[in-house]
């Protein structure tokens, strides 16, 4: 089968548990080995949850989407995990590359987006956080996701990227004939003096309207950072807790960052490696070709 089925815990508020690939859903999935039957269970698992994963994408961006979550599932089988991890696994998945795409993140923030997914569903703190993985589950599915998302992550941006046409039009300059400026009387005009006064006074109140907006957008962003923190920190927490969390954080964070440093290294270099060879003229790489037939 593809997957061990256990009965649900009581979702918590702000875990991912459930929410796409629900017990049923993966009743189905774990029915069948074939590609195509686990997809079809995927989209179907988007419509009757109204999760939305697929809508505005284009075909292609469907079918990468629907790529990256059946082999989500697939790794996931592959270590025995139990349909609730899965099911979580899968929807944190979305979550990563929804939320990056639509930012249009750096790797490094998208792979901070996921250390958050990822220690908020590895320490049982109700309803804050569910601890639904183990820490060797959480160093597992950074192995994975290194190798396979962030590996491509650049290719990710380029195809969710929307696109923008830009169209141009060509005029020939002087070709229409312009009415000249209307030149008011000079009845109408008023002295330097005066007109300089009202011109700083008006300077003077669009400036004041502008403080005024920052500051009451200031206060705004002010007030949700407070509540954001309020409700990520929940109340009080045990100091047992809060080290059990530390730790987690340290662990991931050290697994993860020393192999995506590693990662954008090497990278860098085959970027490096394809651009010195593009740069070379044509006639050195004949020439080099003629040499090694001699």
């Amino acid at each position: 089968s593809f997957c061990t089925l256990l009965v649900a815990r009581p979702i918590m508020s702000k875990t991912l548990s459930w929410t796409f690939l629900t017990q049923a859903h993966m009743a189905q999935v774990s029915a069948t080995n074939d590609v195509a039957a686990i997809k079809a269970v995927l989209l179907r698992a988007d419509e009757e949850t109204k999760s939305g994963y697929f809508d505005g994408l284009s075909a292609g961006q469907r079918e990468a989407l629907l790529d990256f979550l059946y082999h989500g599932l697939r790794f996931a089988r592959s270590h025995a995990m139990t349909a609730e991890k899965q099911s979580t696994l899968v929807a944190i998945m979305h979550r990563l590359h929804s939320e990056s795409m639509r930012r249009k993140a750096p790797s490094r923030d998208a792979f901070a987006l996921l250390e958050d997914l990822l220690i908020g569903h590895s320490v049982h703190r109700p309803p804050y956080s569910a601890a639904v993985f183990a820490v060797d589950d959480t160093k597992l599915i950074i192995d994975f996701l290194l190798n396979t998302y962030f590996r491509h992550y650049k290719l990710y941006l380029y195809a969710f990227s929307s696109r923008s046409e830009l169209a141009v039009a060509a005029a020939t300059l002087g070709a229409a004939n312009e009415t000249p400026f209307e030149v008011p009387p000079l009845q109408s005009g008023v002295p330097l003096a005066q007109w300089e006064a009202a011109e700083a006074e008006k300077a003077a109140k669009a400036e004041e309207e502008r403080r005024a907006a920052r500051e009451r957008e200031e206060a705004r962003l002010a007030e949700e950072e407070a509540r954001r923190r309020a409700e990520a920190e929940g109340p009080p927490m045990p100091e047992g807790l809060r080290a059990q969390l530390n730790a987690i954080k340290a662990q991931v964070a050290g697994t993860g960052e020393a192999q995506l440093g590693d990662l954008d290294a090497r990278l860098a270099a085959i970027e490096a490696r394809l651009a010195a060879e593009a740069a070379k003229p044509s006639s050195a790489v004949a020439g080099g070709k003629g040499a090694r037939r001699k």
